[in-house]
């Protein structure tokens, strides 16, 4: 191989390693729109570059073909990912459907299906040939319709992407140059490269520039999104999401004099009050543009506020500094929520919620009822289990409304024993395999009674799992882990331990301490270890112990007993 031709070959390779090491960066360290695809088309145009290299080191005719072959790998693919990355990075990745990527494929895939499949009919090369080149044999392509349509169909393509980067660029010049130019640049290149090659001018003699102006183009779009930062400022540009905002979005200089506003902005200033928008912001708080001329300690903290107009439209105002090199405010971004629909409707959830709050306490309170009217011997089990329950969760520190939830689950949590005949649930002696699995059918029966209450909490579902063990020996479901829904860990534990030191119509109370025993003793097998650890806490303490209900309704349960036994 001559000098030139080494020359061509370390040039070709060379940017295959380099570009490819990019690819693996980009795929590896951004998350940026875009950077997959960006990764791929880095992988592509190193196949491209690499594989026209390889095919300068050697004088085989039927190496050379194949390694056109794999040139149109890199050929099919650059252009379609080019396309898809330009849909990504300029914010319309919405249009990347399934099916729409199907079509985008359907030519590449063909196009690559008759390249390896030209021997049989010579669709895509109708002929090949070595000729003597500047310094090495050169591969002469006598070119065939499927080739033709496939550049026709990549240049669209091509032309496609790159009209949307180019929008994006007119759009970004004013507010990032830097970025801007090298987008730029990564789309002029190619584009030379072409047109060189077309002219028949090329910057190393005896090799076609397209495939290096690709990865060049590439490396310089990697380059963007890692040093320049312009996956962080181009796709995220005013033109693609400030103007598109519902927000109001206002650039105040230190005066409170309007810099830049965007659609919503400019409607937002048409509703002020005959006051400049400075005199407003005054009177809304005059703490947040004081502190324009205090150090970064003093601006860093957003100011917010609201503000009514003639109308009775109200908006929410949030204004934030933007510090220069020194940490002083010289600017301030403003940005206006118009929330008059939204506190229209808080005000008729606050109104309604009272009402809706009493129907569901009076709904749970009724079921509750129910079960203790047929189950008089377990009258208040219930209400202990939610005591016990409610301190469970306070001890776990469990946030949000899932306390409430819980509560009201385990008020109603043998609901479903219902459905199971009175005589079983009362009756003092041991209970046969078929009437135990007949009361174990209480836990599915209650989410059946449940799960057609719109209540705003899983309690149909805690309801069900309340039976269920870690270990995954419980019923209905055998559900095992964090299968089980944290409320429900709880609630089970709870109803151990209540069940426990209270008197059953079987046999009389074991009391707390052996109850607590039993929980600790099955810790982290049946039990939730951090249920089972805050359950001993709260009575180690001496801050919970139950009410005295239980012994009422033994009695009631016995008396009741004794009532059935005469009839």
């Amino acid at each position: 191989m001559s000098h030139l031709a080494t020359v061509n070959f370390a040039l070709l390779l060379g940017m295959c390693v380099v570009t490819a090491a990019a690819g693996v960066f980009v795929w590896v360290r951004l998350r940026a729109p875009g950077a997959r695809v960006l990764a791929l088309l880095l992988f592509a145009c190193a196949l491209n570059s690499g594989a026209y290299g390889l095919e300068f080191a050697t004088t085989s005719l039927a190496a050379k073909a194949e390694f056109e072959k794999l040139l149109t790998v890199g050929t099919v693919a650059i252009p379609t990912l080019w396309v898809v990355f330009a849909l990504q990075y300029t914010g319309r990745g919405r249009y990347l459907t399934r099916t729409a990527l199907v079509l985008l494929a359907v030519v590449p895939l063909i196009s690559l299906g008759l390249a390896f499949s030209n021997e049989s009919h010579h669709l895509y090369w109708r002929g090949m040939s070595l000729v003597p080149g500047d310094a090495f044999l050169e591969a002469d392509l006598a070119f065939g319709p499927a080739f033709w349509a496939n550049i026709v169909y990549s240049y669209a393509l091509l032309a496609a992407g790159t009209v949307l980067l180019l929008q994006l660029f007119w759009r970004s010049w004013s507010l990032y140059r830097g970025q801007a130019v090298a987008l730029l640049v990564a789309v002029s290149i190619p584009w030379l490269a072409d047109a060189m090659y077309l002219g028949g001018v090329t910057p190393v003699a005896g090799i076609d520039f397209v495939a290096v102006g690709f990865c060049i183009a590439a490396l310089l779009l990697a380059v963007g999104f890692s040093r320049l930062r312009a996956a962080d400022v181009l796709t995220v540009s005013r033109a693609t999401i400030l103007d598109s905002l519902v927000d109001a979005v206002l650039v105040l200089d230190a005066e409170a004099h309007v810099l830049y506003s965007n659609p919503a902005g400019k409607e937002f200033e048409k509703r002020l009050a005959p006051e400049a928008l400075s005199g407003t912001l005054a009177r809304v708080w005059p703490q947040a543009l004081h502190a324009r001329t205090t150090a970064a300690a003093g601006v860093t903290e957003r100011a917010k506020g609201s503000w009514t107009d003639a109308s009775a439209s109200t908006f929410d105002l949030q204004l934030s500094p933007v510090v220069d090199a020194r940490r002083q405010a010289v600017a301030h971004v403003l940005v206006v929520r118009d929330v008059t629909e939204q506190r229209r409707v808080e005000e008729e959830l606050r109104s309604s919620g009272a009402r809706l709050e009493t129907a569901l306490d009076a709904t749970v309170q009724a079921l509750s009822a129910a079960v203790e009217s047929r189950d008089p011997y377990t009258l208040g089990h219930q209400q202990r289990v939610a005591a016990l329950a409610r301190a469970i969760a306070g001890e776990l520190g469990m946030n949000g409304d899932k306390p409430r939830g819980l509560c009201v689950a385990a008020e109603v949590h043998d609901v479903g024993k219902i459905q199971v005949p009175i005589e079983i649930l009362c009756r003092p002696g041991r209970l046969s395999e078929g009437e135990l699995a007949l009361v174990k059918q209480h836990a599915e029966a209650g989410y059946q009674i449940l799960k057609g209450i719109a209540f705003p909490w899983p309690v149909a579902r805690i309801v069900r799992q309340h039976h269920e063990k870690l270990d995954g020996s419980g019923y209905p479901l055998g559900l095992s882990g964090d299968d089980i829904l944290p409320e429900a860990r709880v609630l089970c534990v709870a109803d151990v331990v209540e069940a426990m030191a209270s008197d059953r119509p079987y046999r009389p109370a074991l009391g707390v301490g052996a109850a607590l025993e039993e929980i600790t003793r099955h810790r982290g097998r049946l039990f939730d270890p951090a249920v089972v650890d805050a359950c001993v806490r709260v009575f180690g303490r001496g801050d919970f112990a139950f009410s005295e209900t239980r012994s009422v309704g033994a009695v009631a349960a016995q008396t009741l007993i004794g009532v059935q036994a005469r009839a």
